[in-house]
């Protein structure tokens, strides 16, 4: 413990950051609970720089408006950033200036797409990290010291591993890649709330009936709009199995709304009638409209996936990085956007994918709605 300075008061905070500068680089990672909230609340900040490991406490009541200004201007080394950064985001009201993810690196490398932290301390420095405090509680106080220490854990070997990884990239020519990649991570768009489109997180919905789920889809969106206005997570609002009875049953009273297995009570009295209305309301299923992908784009997603196989094992790396089937089946259906197209992925593939996309079918990129 001698080595983690634990920050709760400006009074240790403000020298800590004098000494880092501009241009530097700091290993950073966040605790947070989101288990009784929809947005996270950020609960530690843990910091590694010069051989230095700092625990910051966010819920000390401290400005911490010189941490996120250190930020702005330095360079963040983080692995798998995506939380962490909509954290930050939440908490400080912007993004970092620069940030480099080890995962992303990791990935480039050769190593698989979403491989954890702690494994890949295992890959690189042959140290097993120890697994306790994962279920930790992270807004209690006080923190323990073996909670400390395993938060300080998941900075300390971070620039290490950085320098590792990019060592690597840079022998194969992909050290740009990884920086692209890091710092497209950086566009708070990615962070919004979308309601809109919250019927993607349901299983099932294609087996449905089209009634059914478009009552459904209705349905996830309410809940969304409702969990974000009360900040409190969807599946206390609605359970997806309750979600799913409610449109397949369609109740149209709001005794039969009652009566349906696992609504809440309460629910039924505050929210009654509202329900009522998104599942008498729900219009064609989103997830229906297309229909089901025709013959020529599956061939033309069979060939793109080909394209894409081939190039990824001849660089040693998963042919997700390149491009999932998920967006190639977008694009071979008429969407636009494909992130394959462009940047370092566009000058591996991009001519040939382009080429097969020129030949897609007129009748492809038409909707086509199911009966």
């Amino acid at each position: 413990m001698s080595d983690i300075l634990f920050i709760d008061t400006e009074a240790s905070l403000l020298p800590f950051l004098a000494t880092i500068h501009a241009g530097d680089t700091l290993a950073a990672d966040t605790e947070f609970l989101r288990e009784r909230t929809y947005h996270a609340r950020l609960c530690l900040v843990q910091l590694a720089v010069g051989g230095r490991i700092a625990c910051i406490d966010p819920l000390a009541g401290m400005d911490l408006e010189p941490l996120w200004q250190c930020f702005d201007r330095t360079e963040l080394t983080l692995h798998a950033a995506r939380q962490d950064l909509e954290v930050l985001l939440g908490a400080a009201g912007r993004l970092p200036g620069r940030i480099f993810d080890t995962q992303v690196a990791a990935a480039l490398c050769g190593y698989p797409a979403q491989i954890g932290y702690a494994s890949l301390v295992r890959e690189l420095l042959g140290i097993d990290l120890g697994k306790h405090h994962t279920r930790t509680d992270w807004s209690r106080r006080p923190l323990s010291g073996e909670q400390l220490a395993y938060a300080a854990d998941d900075v300390r070997y971070l620039e290490e591993m950085r320098t590792i990884l990019s060592d690597r990239l840079a022998q194969l020519g992909r050290l740009d890649w990884a920086v692209a990649d890091s710092n497209e991570l950086l566009d708070p768009t990615l962070y919004e709330p979308a309601p809109e489109t919250a019927w993607q997180r349901l299983k099932g919905l294609a087996r449905m009936d089209e009634r059914s789920a478009a009552a459904a889809a209705a349905l996830a969106v309410w809940r969304e709009r409702e969990a974000l206005r009360a900040d409190r997570p969807r599946q206390w609002i609605l359970k997806d199995a309750v979600l799913i009875a409610l449109a397949q049953s369609r109740p149209s009273s709001r005794q039969a709304l009652a009566d349906t297995q696992g609504v809440p009570a309460g629910l039924a009295r505050r929210a009654g009638d509202q329900l009522l209305q998104v599942i008498g309301r729900a219009g064609p299923s989103p997830v229906l409209a297309r229909g089901a992908p025709s013959a020529a784009e599956k061939a033309l997603v069979a060939e793109m996936s080909g394209v894409v196989r081939g190039k990824a094992e001849e660089l040693g790396i998963e042919p997700e990085l390149i491009a999932s089937r998920k967006d190639l089946r977008r694009a071979a259906g008429g969407g636009n956007g494909l992130r394959a197209l462009s940047g370092w992925r566009g000058e591996l593939v991009g001519e040939a994918l382009a080429a097969l996309l020129g030949k897609r079918p007129q009748s492809s990129t038409a909707e086509t709605s199911r009966s």
